[in-house]
C-alpha cells in the first residue's frame, strides 16, 4: 500500500473505531488491524494516539468546512450565504453520521480547546473566508450581536447540527421551506 494510502487508511480506521468505541476503548493494536497496517506503521505518521486523534479531528473538520461552504457561499449576499452554509451543515451532519459522532466525541472531550472570540475563530480557520465574511466586516470588526463565539455558534450552526441529529434519530424529515425558515430564524437571532 503506498504511503499516502496508509495514512488515509489509518485515519479512516480511526474515524470508525473512535466513533463506535470512543477514544479509550480503541487500542492502537485494533486500529492497526482495522487499517491493515502494522502497529509500528501508525507511529511513522503520528507521534502517539493523541497526535492521531488531533490529526483526525483536523481532517474531519476540514472535510466539514469544505461541505459547509460548498456552492456559491462566497458570492451570495450575507443572509443568503448564511442560509446556504446552515443548510450545508444540516446536510453534512445528516449524511455523514460517523464523522458527526466523531466530532461530537472530540468536542465533548478534554482534547477540545474552543476558540474564545469571533476574531480568533475566523483567524483560526483561515480557509473559511465565507464564514469570516459572515461574522466580521472588511475592517475586521464583528457584525453579529456582541455575544461570545460559542453562543453565536449554538444559536446558528449548533441548531442545524442538533436538528440533523434528531432526524438521524428517527424524527420525521423536514421539508426545504421549513429548513430555510429555521436557518433564517437563526440568522435573525445573531444579527443586530
Amino acid at each position: 500500500m503506498p504511503t499516502g494510502e496508509k495514512r488515509e487508511a489509518i485515519l479512516q480506521a480511526a474515524l470508525t473505531l473512535f466513533a463506535e468505541r470512543g477514544f479509550h476503548n480503541a487500542p492502537m493494536s485494533l486500529l492497526a488491524k482495522q487499517a491493515e497496517v502494522s502497529a509500528g506503521t501508525i507511529y511513522l505518521y503520528f507521534a502517539d494516539k493523541d497526535d492521531l486523534i488531533h490529526a483526525l479531528y483536523r481532517h474531519v473538520k476540514k472535510s466539514f468546512y469544505r461541505a459547509m461552504v460548498a456552492g456559491d457561499t462566497l458570492t451570495l449576499p450575507r443572509r443568503d450565504s448564511f442560509r446556504q452554509m446552515w443548510l450545508n451543515t444540516y446536510r453534512f451532519y445528516l449524511t455523514h453520521q460517523v464523522e458527526a459522532r466523531f466530532l461530537d466525541l472530540y468536542e465533548h472531550s478534554p482534547y477540545y480547546r474552543p476558540t474564545p472570540s469571533v476574531g480568533e475563530a475566523t483567524k483560526a480557520e483561515e480557509n473559511l473566508p465565507a464564514l469570516s465574511r459572515l461574522m466580521v466586516n472588511d475592517e475586521g470588526h464583528p457584525v453579529t450581536k456582541a455575544l461570545p463565539v460559542d453562543a453565536l455558534f449554538e444559536l446558528t450552526i449548533g441548531v442545524a447540527i442538533r436538528i440533523a441529529r434528531h432526524r438521524s434519530a428517527g424524527l420525521p424529515a423536514l421539508d426545504e421551506p421549513t429548513l430555510e425558515a429555521i436557518a433564517d430564524a437563526c440568522y435573525q437571532a445573531v444579527m443586530p
